[in-house]
């Protein structure tokens, strides 16, 4: 089983990790690699926080999840899978438009 608590992967999602140094001073908390590409997770723990980080513009495909208690991280799970698929969802539209452009 994953540390996501699944038995395997969704076939998109190739892996993940924690961000390192460079990556989390960027704003960056959880490295995702798809076969879209990358995607990453901000975790914050207020929705005050969520707010700020959201009104600095980003160069990169990210959300941000708000995380108040950890009792619960079956839920937790859930919301972070179905945030990274969203985002996988959209960062492979946008590949497959830039592939018919060129």
């Amino acid at each position: 089983m994953c540390a996501l608590g699944l038995r395997e992967l969704p076939p998109w999602l190739k892996s993940y990790r924690r961000a390192n140094l460079k990556e989390d001073l960027e704003g960056k908390d959880l490295v995702i690699e798809t076969t879209a590409g990358p995607i990453f997770i901000q975790i914050k723990s207020s929705a005050e926080e969520c707010f700020r980080f959201r009104q600095k513009p980003r160069n990169f495909i990210y959300d941000v999840v708000l995380i108040k208690s950890v009792e619960d991280l079956e839920a937790i799970r859930t919301d972070l899978l179905n945030r990274a698929e969203r985002l996988y969802r959209m960062l492979w539209r946008e590949m497959r438009k830039m592939k018919k452009s060129a």
